[in-house]
């Protein structure tokens, strides 16, 4: 029965190898992209490296947001504990990753398109909401494991949600690869 309730829980992991994939995808391809594009921001230049420092500041940023608007906010309006189900922080998580990679695929359709160079700086948005994406989808992902594993296996749900992430970096390995 403990295998079943376990079994059951592989679509929801599944899903979060191709999110978990996308903040991999971000310190990869992204940084790519800020090599091709101006880096000096009025007197500074801005290693293109660094703009990954977009994502930590946001995390840090929407998760004060998250506890102290969202989840209050999302209660009164659901009458639910958490104020958003699991699958609903992890669903709104992947929709945020995908608006993420739109964004990313947008500014470099402008940016070939464009006859002059364009700042690196349009990267930070992407990044502001890849950290929101992170927030939603590592804390629903966290406690959808923990919750719906048997009580003999909180540990073994955990690691499942550990190895999503580890699954997603490889799969971004796979697709770099390919496209390679």
């Amino acid at each position: 029965e403990a295998l079943k309730m376990l079994l059951r829980m592989c679509p929801v992991w599944a899903s979060l190898l191709f999110f978990f994939a996308v903040p991999a995808q971000m310190s990869a391809t992204l940084i790519e992209q800020g090599m091709a594009m101006d880096n000096r921001v009025g007197t500074c230049v801005v290693p293109p490296a660094s703009i990954s420092t977009f994502d930590i500041v946001s995390v840090l940023v929407w998760v004060p947001i998250y506890d102290a608007v969202l989840v209050p906010l999302a209660r009164r309006v659901t009458d639910q504990d958490r104020g958003f189900t699991q699958l609903q922080r992890i669903g709104v998580g992947l929709a945020l990753s995908a608006a993420a990679m739109a964004y990313a695929a947008s500014v470099e359709t402008r940016r070939l398109a464009s006859a002059s160079s364009m700042s690196i700086m349009w990267l930070a948005p992407c990044y502001f909401v890849l950290g929101a994406a992170e927030v939603f989808t590592s804390i629903g992902m966290l406690e959808f494991f923990y919750d719906q594993s048997p009580e003999s296996m909180k540990s073994l749900g955990v690691a499942l949600a550990q190895l999503a992430v580890a699954g997603g970096n490889y799969l971004n390995s796979g697709l770099l690869g390919a496209v390679a």
